[in-house]
């Protein structure tokens, strides 16, 4: 008995049979599934496979790439938040036994040791926080100062 499924049309001599193209598929899957696999074994933060300009981030448990100036800014952030935390404790401290003045000198000397003004600049990413600080840079920190002492209150 004929099969009535069964195609009556010839098929040219070059074209593969069904049978043939399965096995080339398989091969072909083969080949993909192995790239895959030697591609997990791979280092996703290897110097050598990144793009310029980029590093992993966090350092200590890299989870991502992120391009040099979004680290130094993130990094700048953090150093910024624990040296104005740093400040105020150490500003606290200070007393009031002791003139304005002498506390004026006091606060200076500890935002130049602490580089308060310096990590301000390093944060500013375009923000125009810049466009308020004096040439010393004394005003925008004054300014995430009094910010951080309003939020306190």
């Amino acid at each position: 008995m004929r099969n009535p499924l069964k195609r009556r049309v010839a098929r040219g001599e070059n074209k593969p049979t069904l049978r043939e193209r399965a096995n080339a598929l398989k091969a072909s899957a083969a080949r993909v599934m192995k790239r895959k696999a030697s591609d997990q074994n791979a280092d996703p933060f290897d110097v050598t496979q990144r793009a310029p300009g980029f590093v992993p981030y966090p350092f200590d448990r890299p989870t991502s790439l992120l391009s040099v100036r979004g680290v130094i800014h993130a990094e700048a952030c953090k150093l910024l938040d624990m040296a104005l935390v740093e400040y105020s404790r150490r500003c606290d401290l200070l007393g009031a036994d002791i003139g304005a003045e002498e506390r004026t000198k006091r606060q200076d000397a500890l935002r130049r040791d602490l580089r308060l003004n310096a990590l301000a600049a390093a944060t500013d990413i375009g923000l125009g926080l810049s466009a308020y600080a004096s040439q010393d840079g004394t005003t925008l920190v004054q300014g995430l100062l009094q910010g951080i002492q309003h939020e306190g209150s």
